[in-house]
């Protein structure tokens, strides 16, 4: 049952990735500035923090997001990066939304229809599609796991959960974009916090 379940996750998720493998990306400005410091830090040296080829000189990182993100490694094929993302984020999205769903209903298994909320859903075409920032498409996922972790902080009150929020918390920080980053802490988690 758990192979038909992860099939069905692959095949979700392809939908998702195949027009952007076969038109290419819309937007470059990410892969431009995002992942350059990417680029040069996997490719050059890891600890190297200035860049002398770019103009009087740049210290790093430019750009945002991906610093200590899995997938990174790849950077030197785009397109292996952009599969491996997308399948890495898509994934934690899936997880994530079932443990959520778990926590309220433990006797409702929704696998088949979590997949078609959360891969097919609006907030990724939009990160994918038309402004194409896979930071904040990064910064997206990370969303789910911190309101997971929130959520069972709140239910349970152990140390351990919210020793993984703040784990998870500094991934999204250093991974993420800054904007939403801001945006989803002080708008929406400490509010979280502070009310409940």
């Amino acid at each position: 049952m758990k192979s038909i379940n992860y099939f069905f996750y692959i095949f979700f998720i392809l939908i998702l990735l195949v027009p952007l493998l076969l038109f290419g990306i819309p937007d470059l400005e990410d892969y431009l500035t995002g992942l350059f410091s990417l680029n040069i830090l996997y490719s050059d040296n890891f600890f190297n923090d200035f860049y002398s080829l770019l103009g009087p000189g740049i210290k790093f990182p430019l750009g945002q997001g991906h610093l200590f993100y899995p997938p990174a490694i790849f950077i030197n094929n785009i397109n292996i990066f952009l599969i491996l993302t997308f399948f890495f984020n898509c994934s934690i999205q899936i997880f994530y939304f079932n443990r959520i769903i778990k926590l309220y209903y433990s006797k409702i298994k929704l696998y088949y229809f979590s997949v078609l909320l959360v891969v097919l859903s609006l907030p990724n075409f939009t990160h994918l599609y038309f402004n194409d920032w896979i930071s904040i498409f990064t910064s997206y996922t990370f969303y789910f796991p911190i309101i997971f972790y929130s959520i069972k902080f709140s239910i349970k009150k152990k140390i351990i959960d919210i020793i993984k929020l703040f784990f998870i918390f500094s991934l999204f920080i250093l991974n993420g974009h800054l904007s939403l980053v801001f945006l989803i802490t002080f708008f929406f988690i400490l509010p979280y916090f502070i009310f409940n």
